[in-house]
């Protein structure tokens, strides 16, 4: 990746320097719940595209004080060896016997940590901590006493990553995923950002549009069959990197982006494919 030097103006976001609006749903992946990962641009920290999960493997939202909620994100090491350590913390109320139950079973078990930044409603976007190469792992410290029950959830990395965290505009899998029904060459995408996953065609299938999209949308179409494959083509209706067809067999991936170029028009241009 080569970086673009740029002038570092001022914040336009008034009060930059305070706290960041956090939302206090974090969100936990294991490792293996993930089929693919997005992957950072050419500038090294925002993310290309979307999370892909394993069939019936969705993230888990913890619920966290806002108060205690704390960002990690430290530079440390020698000359040759300056490396980047970051993680998430936060308090859980409370000893239920659910918070429990994902302590027992996360404890040990590599994760990617995501918490939403933005407005009450929706986030702008998601900064990730940890990776596939540089996991962060669960460790805890539980008060109960007269003040306070609680317990101070930390995800940490085992060593220095080469990144910053990232930062993610998709979404993630809290759910079922969406689905296109077979042999559809113009799917609906009304149900917003997020993965699409194409049901297998009884023929093959030339996708020629998206329909009922709305500008800045990212959806990513995943292929769920090697046989009667969908495809989307360069041109019309999509732009695609290199003017490459894609082909969505199974596990095959593209994510795109809705820009309005008219009153009724959209173009949707490729933001990565695995």
């Amino acid at each position: 990746m080569s970086y673009i030097p740029k002038n570092i103006k001022r914040p336009t976001r008034p009060g930059a320097g305070a706290r960041e609006e956090i939302k206090n749903v974090i969100y936990v992946i294991p490792l293996d719940f993930i089929r693919k990962t997005p992957p950072r641009d050419s500038q090294g920290v925002k993310m290309a595209g979307n999370f892909v999960f394993d069939p019936g493997k969705y993230v888990e939202g913890i619920y966290a004080t806002s108060s205690t909620i704390k960002l990690i994100k430290t530079s440390e090491g020698d000359e040759d060896g300056m490396g980047f350590n970051h993680g998430i913390e936060w308090g859980y109320p409370g000893d239920e016997i659910d918070i429990n139950e994902f302590i027992q079973n996360r404890t040990n078990v590599p994760c990617i940590v995501a918490i939403g930044i933005g407005d009450c409603t929706n986030p702008s976007y998601y900064k990730i901590h940890g990776s596939c190469s540089n996991p962060l792992t669960l460790s805890v410290e539980a008060t109960n006493d007269n003040e306070k029950t609680m317990q101070l959830m930390k995800f940490l990395p085992k060593v220095k990553s080469q990144n910053v965290p990232a930062f993610y505009y998709g979404t993630f899998a809290t759910d079922t995923a969406k689905t296109i029904v077979a042999d559809e060459p113009e799917p609906d995408v009304t149900l917003g950002n997020g993965n699409y996953e194409i049901t297998p065609n009884t023929v093959t299938t030339e996708i020629t549009d998206l329909l009922n999209g709305t500008h800045d949308q990212v959806i990513t179409l995943v292929g769920k069959s090697d046989s009667n494959v969908s495809t989307i083509n360069h041109g019309d209706n999509f732009l695609l990197k290199d003017g490459a067809t894609f082909t969505a067999t199974h596990d095959e991936s593209i994510t795109l982006r809705a820009f309005q170029n008219g009153p009724e028009s959209i173009i949707w241009i490729e933001q990565s494919r695995q």
